[in-house]
């Protein structure tokens, strides 16, 4: 008999499995994510009935009829009414199902080998295949067993989310496997997914696996309405996204996960088909990864996630134009930062090369987003350079004396840490608030999430560091010049040149016959002596600083969006 673990459904035979098996990998995703937490909040009781109906003989011969049926292709009504009639007569069957899949799928082989009188002494080796289409005709006919309306049924329907769950990663599960057996079954027409609702039924199992992650979707994006799933840790959502939308069992930057026939079974020469579909994105899929990132990954500040999903490195055909652009970014932005802090300090090297650099940095964001789409700006975070110009326009509008009086010193020190402080600090909370879920109590426990956290609330202070710095420089240099009270003078620290010397310092004007002669008893009023910009660098980094703090807190104006959602308004979904 195999030990189950009734504590934690997670420990149920995951590390023995293959995530690249189709049944490994399924028992894989079943106990990750939400997984990890479908067997607590119930009473020590409810547990004890587990094992006993894990056992149920009626249970097994019920399985072992849905398997025969699928063999022939034929009884399969009956088959899905005796399992029906089981679940009606034993309700504790559902409850395992339903909070612990992953130890009823280790014990499938089992049950199929028959425990009961009506079973026979020995039953087939359980094949992957075979396997894996018991496991899933049960979840999809369970899914159908919960929204009946009848009295067996009303008491487990507040846990239809976690159906649902299970059925979707059920059906989904070949897809994530083009290379293996099924598929190649399915095009002699036979095997576990041209029989799993019936003979020839081939169509089917991709529409109903559709369907699965629509229901699925719409229950993740609801989560927090879901109390038991208020048990989980922050992560668990995005390992639970990433099974929606993502191939691979670990990481982000997979292929995506279509859900789309191959072609036609019997076709000849067609091998290709389930792996060339990954060349482009179907905009289904693409529009659920962009749902994924706005919904889920970026409002939690997964910055390195994102990342993933843009480049997509580890897809079968990674998106190379796409990689080639951000590159272009990339470079320009740092030769910006570069030549700026060189100009600076060396009066040799002109300003104009950062500020071509600083421009051509966004004309590049620009025409990428333009020709690749808003997935493609979405780690980009376009609100945080949206937000520093607000800032900016303040320092245009201010007077000069803050930019003639700063120089360097323990002021501007003081200054530069404590706005890059409470910027820091409120995205912090902030991302700290937007990883919803139950950290562990015990400190030793939870500082691998806060040091997460943390590391992800700095990602995006970084990034909002060098968008304020880029639109600084831009501002600073360029802008308030034209529109600021003696913008002249201000030009006079980016050049380096004195303005309108020939007035302060040459000959004086000369003198008409309208001039009136000075009198010994006229004195001449006192002169305000020029304005004179203070140190450069001094006046970019508070300027830059400022933009941080000014576009950081100034997300209010962007309703009730967080600082890292892209450039756009609200969305219009099914939201209450």
């Amino acid at each position: 008999m195999t030990t189950v673990d009734t504590t934690a459904e997670s420990g149920g035979g995951d590390g023995e499995r293959d995530p690249e098996t189709l049944l490994g990998g399924l028992a894989h995703r079943l106990g990750r994510g939400f997984g990890t937490v479908l067997n607590e909040g119930r009473e020590n009781l409810a547990r004890t009935h587990d094992e006993p109906a894990l056992s149920e003989p009626v249970l097994a011969a019920a399985l072992l009829k849905l398997t025969n049926a699928h063999s022939d292709g034929t009884g399969l009504t009956r088959a899905h009414d005796a399992l029906t009639a089981c679940w009606d007569e034993h309700p504790e069957v559902v409850r395992v199902l339903l909070h612990r899949p992953v130890t009823f799928l280790d014990r499938l082989p089992e049950l199929l080998a028959g425990t009961g009188p009506s079973a026979p002494a020995a039953a087939p080796a359980l094949g992957d295949g075979e396997g894996w289409r018991v496991f899933a005709a049960c979840a999809d006919l369970l899914w159908d067993y919960l929204n009946r309306d009848t009295p067996h049924t009303r008491k487990h329907r507040h846990l239809a989310p976690l159906a649902a769950r299970t059925r979707f990663l059920a059906l989904s599960e070949p897809f994530r496997h083009p290379d293996d057996q099924v598929w190649s079954d399915l095009r002699a027409t036979t095997g576990a997914l041209y029989r799993i609702f019936g003979h020839g039924t081939w169509p089917e199992p991709a529409r109903r696996a559709q369907e699965a992650r629509e229901t699925w979707r719409n229950h993740l994006n609801g989560h927090q309405s879901i109390p038991l799933f208020d048990h989980a840790p922050p992560t668990a959502v995005e390992d639970e996204v990433r099974s929606l939308a993502l191939v691979p069992a670990t990481g982000f930057s997979g292929d995506p996960l279509v859900l789309a026939a191959p072609s036609a079974p019997g076709s000849a020469g067609d091998e290709r088909t389930v792996r060339e579909r990954a060349r482009a994105v179907p905009p289904a899929e693409r529009a659920l990864l962009e749902e994924v990132v706005e919904q889920h990954l970026l409002p939690r500040f997964a910055t390195g996630r994102v990342w993933a999903i843009a480049l997509g490195l580890r897809r079968t055909h990674p998106p190379a134009g796409q990689a080639v652009v951000f590159a272009m970014v990339a470079v320009c932005a740092a030769g910006a930062l570069a030549c700026t802090v060189w100009a600076l300090f060396d009066q040799d090297m002109p300003l104009t090369i950062g500020l071509g650099l600083a421009a051509a940095t966004y004309v590049l964001i620009g025409a990428g987003t333009l020709w690749f789409g808003r997935l493609w700006a979405m780690p980009l975070m376009l609100r945080l350079p949206a937000a520093a110009a607000v800032g900016l326009i303040v320092l245009v509008a201010l007077h000069p004396d803050w930019w003639t009086n700063i120089r360097p010193g323990p002021d501007l020190s003081t200054l530069l840490a404590l706005l890059g402080g409470v910027s820091f600090g409120y995205l912090l909370i902030e991302a700290r608030n937007h990883n919803s879920g139950q950290f562990p109590q015990r400190l030793r426990a939870a500082a691998g999430p806060l040091a997460r956290i943390t590391g992800r609330a700095l990602s995006v202070t970084l990034t909002g560091l060098v968008h304020a710095s880029l639109v600084a420089l831009l501002g600073m240099a360029v802008i308030a010049p034209v529109f600021s009270e003696e913008g002249p003078r201000l030009t006079t620290a980016w050049t380096g040149e004195e303005q309108g010397a020939g007035q302060e310092t040459g000959e004086p004007a000369p003198e008409t016959a309208d001039t009136p002669e000075p009198t010994e008893d006229t004195a001449a009023p006192p002169q305000e002596p020029p304005r004179q910009p203070g140190e450069p660098w001094a006046i970019l980094a508070a300027a830059t600083f400022w933009c941080l703090a000014a576009g950081v807190f100034s997300q209010i104006l962007w309703d009730d969006q967080p600082i890292t959602a892209p450039l756009a308004h609200r969305r219009w979904r099914n939201e209450r």
